[in-house]
């Protein structure tokens, strides 16, 4: 009976700590943009880039995706989300900015 509560218990603050922690995640991404940055402050959260899109707009991406050129054989490691590859140039989907 002992050992079983023990380990309730135990889950019980293994939850706290990841429930804790995922908090605290989320809101250093909330205190930081998740979609407009600025070319001298990078401002995204965790994991994203600040890209230029065209004139005076920068806007976080994932990882190290490209918006310009991009390799139409090889849709992989294309072109950042929102954008799609054509003839070797990222273009804009669903009026979401990007090179044309």
């Amino acid at each position: 009976m002992f050992i079983n509560s023990s380990i309730k218990f135990c889950f019980l603050i293994i939850f706290t700590i990841l429930l804790f922690q995922l908090k605290t995640t989320i809101a250093k991404c909330i205190e930081r943009n998740t979609t407009i940055c600025n070319n001298y402050n990078n401002v995204c959260c965790d994991g994203l880039n600040c890209k230029h899109v065209k004139k005076d707009v920068y806007k976080c991406f994932k990882g190290d995706c490209s918006i310009e050129v991009c390799n139409s054989n090889d849709p992989v490691t294309g072109c950042c989300y929102g954008l799609y590859c054509e003839v070797d140039k990222c273009k804009s989907i669903l009026g979401i900015p990007g090179k044309k």
